[in-house]
């Protein structure tokens, strides 16, 4: 018999239990949601609620779950994955670079997206496994092109017209990418100020809510930035004070991204982190999803000049709230101790 007090206790045994069988369920789901072309599904909607919505016709999401998957160790995952990173490599140009939306939606699109940081930065780490990290580095130009005087990071990297703005969620993905450099220094201590300052609504173009900040800023710290990691308490009472010390009110997509920034600012002792992980085995659904949310969204008349102003769009999915949900999971199933 092993010492008793380095065995998890049966509530402990429990909990990790749950938390497998809610990542097979999800793995199973995402195998069945895949596109015939590898793709996974994102939808478009003027409603967060996504009451109502179209299919978005982009790649972005396929990218931004390919790096939510990194961290799922699932033999189910093997087939899904490859066959997501084959469409991503299909949409990528020789230069490394993405565009948001798919070949074919740009092609008719009224207003077609130009390349863009966020989406060639997620892209990059989405493939990095494979071995196309010589080519991929070909973008760090085109990334380093276009920045403002303070150095931050763009999100076009084409010139087509269109507003250029400076968007927190990217630049903390194009730090996340390109890693401590002289380069991202300048970017580094921005996202520190606007983080310990709570300023960063004031530049969330493409990912509205604090729970995106904090879910991306913390996956650069602790991936790729030492030097961030100076926010890690910051961003654990961000978290602590929009969920309220309840984890009732906030969406499944909300309540994964908090708990994966729990658990890489070193918090995994908190309260929280346990009942955010039960809430997201016990709303699960029946097929293995979560519901979807608002993972990003924008407002074309913010980008395009001259069109009349539009609604807000929001894209996001079931597939897409389950990738984070079960990064979280994944996250929290191999650092969650019981006392």
């Amino acid at each position: 018999m092993g010492n008793p007090r380095s065995e998890p206790s049966r509530r402990g045994r429990d909990a990790a239990d749950g938390y497998v069988g809610a990542i097979d369920r999800g793995v199973r789901y995402l195998a069945a949601a895949q596109e015939a072309d590898g793709a996974f599904p994102s939808l478009r909607s003027v409603d967060p609620r996504f009451t109502k919505w179209v299919p978005a016709g982009e790649c972005f999401a396929t990218l931004y779950m390919l790096c939510a998957l990194r961290h799922v160790r699932h033999h189910g995952l093997r087939d899904a994955r490859g066959r997501a990173s084959h469409a991503a490599l299909q949409e990528m140009t020789l230069a490394g670079l993405w565009r948001f939306s798919t070949r074919s939606a740009h092609e008719i699109a009224p207003y077609p997206w130009p390349f863009d940081a966020d989406t060639t930065s997620l892209g990059s780490m989405a493939l990095r496994h494979r071995s196309l990290r010589l080519l991929l580095r070909r973008n760090a130009g085109h990334l380093l092109k276009w920045r403002d005087d303070q150095g931050r990071f763009l999100t076009w990297i084409e010139e087509m017209g269109y507003i250029n703005s400076v968007c927190v969620g990217t630049n903390a993905n194009v730090v996340w990418y390109l890693g401590e450099a002289d380069c991202t220094i300048p970017v580094i201590g921005w996202l520190i100020d606007i983080v310990t300052s709570r300023t960063d609504q004031d530049h969330q173009m493409w990912y509205p809510g604090a729970m995106h900040v904090n879910y991306l800023v913390s996956r650069a710290a602790y991936e790729s930035a030492p030097r961030l990691r100076h926010v890690y308490r910051a961003l654990e009472d961000r978290v602590v004070e929009s969920l309220g010390g309840s984890v009732a009110q906030c969406s499944d997509l909300s309540a994964a991204q908090a708990l994966c920034t729990l658990v890489r600012v070193g918090a995994s002792g908190h309260r929280l982190v346990r009942l955010l992980a039960d809430r997201l085995v016990e709303s699960q659904l029946a097929d293995g999803s979560w519901p979807a949310a608002p993972a990003y969204g924008a407002r074309l008349s913010d980008a395009v000049p001259g069109i009349p102003i539009q609604p807000m769009y929001y894209w996001g999915s079931p597939a897409v709230t389950t990738s984070v949900a079960l990064e979280a999971l994944a996250l929290v199933g191999s650092r969650f101790r019981v006392p």
